[in-house]
């Protein structure tokens, strides 16, 4: 589910590449919203699933930080 995830998100900031006109300050929001989902998508469902699997958190620390600022600020933003 995440590669779809990453995948449509490519698709949406390529098509914003592509078509100039459609950088607007608006859009820009959904060009935001796309990083984000694919930080989310590529860093914190790994990374959780893994823990998931794992039964505790094994990333330590700096892994904790990592998905905290890659993963939970981000989305707590984007409401």
């Amino acid at each position: 589910m995440f590669l779809a995830h990453i995948l449509s998100n490519i698709v949406v900031l390529s098509i914003f590449v592509k078509y100039k006109e459609l950088r607007t300050a608006t859009n820009a929001i959904i060009i935001n919203l796309a990083f984000t989902d694919i930080g989310v998508s590529g860093i914190g469902y790994p990374m959780s699933a893994a823990s998931d699997l794992h039964g505790s958190w094994k990333f330590g620390n700096t892994g904790c930080q990592v998905f905290e600022n890659l993963v939970i600020k981000p989305e707590i933003k984007k409401c």
